[in-house]
């Protein structure tokens, strides 16, 4: 009996940690927000995090460190962007209320997230 527990106990801690980190896109119907890029900074492993100006919340390009150099990220200082999100889902943040993934990313009207 105990090694069944043990066993469904570390089934449910292994589907909960793939979901953790592995957001449930729902991109069908991407969010976008617009803003003056105040900060960006490098947060988790090589994320590219982005503060707005008059926004509660934090955008993030996913490994955008790997993908960018900090020159690049940090050129997008002080100008207007427009950011579409994914309204995902993870058991690290199950109300999507704090950090949004970026799925797109425009500066001038052109595009500088995906490349």
């Amino acid at each position: 009996m105990r090694k069944k527990i043990l066993f469904i106990s570390v089934a449910i801690f292994i589907v909960f940690m793939v979901l953790a980190y592995k957001p449930i896109s729902f991109s069908e119907n991407p969010k976008s927000f617009t803003g003056k890029v105040l900060s960006v900074h490098e947060g988790g492993i090589n994320d590219a995090v982005f503060k707005l100006e008059n926004d509660k919340n934090t955008f993030y390009i996913n490994r955008g460190f790997e993908d960018f150099e900090t020159a690049e990220l940090q050129s997008l200082i002080d100008k207007t962007v427009i950011m579409h999100c994914s309204e995902g889902w993870t058991p690290l943040d199950p109300f999507n209320n704090r950090s949004k993934n970026i799925e797109k990313l425009e500066v001038n009207n052109s595009v500088f997230f995906p490349k």
